[in-house]
């Protein structure tokens, strides 16, 4: 969702393998790029530089930087010293957020649910489509919530999984999560109170 390349997630902690692609993951992606912004940023001194960097590599803006002694995105992009894509990705990006912030002014309608969600960590490989059946759940809404699994069952790798639900139908998942937890040791299957919820799917 944030266009990452492999080579430039993993440093941000996103893990890609045969079980998850953590690029996919709407929560874990949108930090990284977060964090990813605020490196541009601290390097660069400027928020559009930190926004073009992200576009074409934090490198080549301050090998650009360096070369012309220009420190701003305007002077760089009239001296045509950044690529053409990223010339154009930043008043097109200024665009989007002048037009989103007046929906109304320029006759755009918002449409959709925008829903909060909750992690529930897992210990435990879990088939997204038993945990479907036996919750009523749908499991349309298990993999687009969870859309950075590679398949429908949670990595077996040993490391925890934090298995994304509608925090809206919580009330449904628990009753299964308690029984599972009476068979499993209890930690295996914790709600994850370090993040609260205040991610959307919009």
């Amino acid at each position: 969702m944030w266009q990452f390349m492999a080579d430039s997630a993993r440093p941000y902690g996103l893990q890609i393998n045969s079980c998850r692609d953590e690029r996919r993951d709407f929560m874990l992606a949108t930090d990284a790029a977060l964090k990813k912004l605020r490196t541009n940023y601290r390097v660069t001194g400027d928020w559009l530089l930190a926004l073009a960097a992200y576009n074409c590599g934090l490198g080549r803006v301050t090998r650009d930087m360096e070369k012309s002694g220009l420190k701003d995105f305007w002077s760089l992009r009239d001296a045509g010293l950044l690529p053409d894509e990223t010339a154009d990705y930043i008043p097109k990006f200024l665009a989007v957020v002048y037009i989103a912030s007046r929906p109304q002014q320029f006759y755009v309608e918002t449409t959709g649910e925008s829903w909060q969600w909750e992690r529930v960590e897992l210990l435990s490989p879990v088939n997204l489509k038993h945990f479907s059946k036996a919750t009523g759940i749908s499991l349309d809404i298990l993999r687009r919530g969870n859309a950075e699994l590679n398949s429908d069952l949670t990595p077996r790798d040993g490391k925890p999984y934090f298995l994304k639900i509608p925090a809206h139908l919580m009330s449904k998942a628990q009753p299964w999560l308690e029984k599972i937890a009476a068979a499993e040791p209890a930690e295996n299957y914790n709600i994850d109170k370090t993040m609260n919820p205040i991610y959307d799917n919009s």
